[in-house]
């Protein structure tokens, strides 16, 4: 999406990509709605990139709120930062993954809470052992 900005606390698009207020900014059932002036998008550089839609007197920039966090979202997913954390994270989740298929814990031969933890440490420390003896 390209940087309108809008300001989410007072609910109005404050500005176009290339600077301009709107003439009108309203905020009604989660959706965003501003007005801009035809001769600021028809001498727009941005104007063939930019999502507003012509009509008759102006030009309308239409934003859901839904929409708007997802593209941040998108954003934030493209900076280093972030994938560092993905990367941390798929190297977690392969524990239980282990542990569910190679060592059946979804199906322990034992009751109560004390025996399940015992039995649950001895199941990792052998994936420990295993992964010391490995490498």
């Amino acid at each position: 999406m390209i940087n309108f900005e809008i300001d989410e606390k007072k609910h109005l698009v404050k500005k176009s990509s290339s600077g301009h207020k709107p003439i009108t900014s309203k905020f009604n059932q989660g959706s965003y709605r501003a007005h801009f002036d035809k001769k600021h998008c028809n001498n727009c550089p941005f104007r063939k990139d930019c999502p507003v839609i012509e009509q008759k007197k102006s030009y309308l920039f239409r934003v859901s709120e839904k929409t708007l966090h997802r593209s941040r979202l998108i954003t934030e997913m493209g900076t280093s930062e972030y994938q560092e954390l993905a990367r941390k994270r798929a190297g977690i989740e392969g524990i239980p993954s282990v542990l569910r298929r190679r060592y059946k814990i979804d199906h322990l031969p034992v009751r109560g809470l004390l025996r399940v933890k015992v039995y649950l440490e001895f199941k990792i420390s052998a994936i420990n052992c295993k992964r010391l003896k490995k490498g």
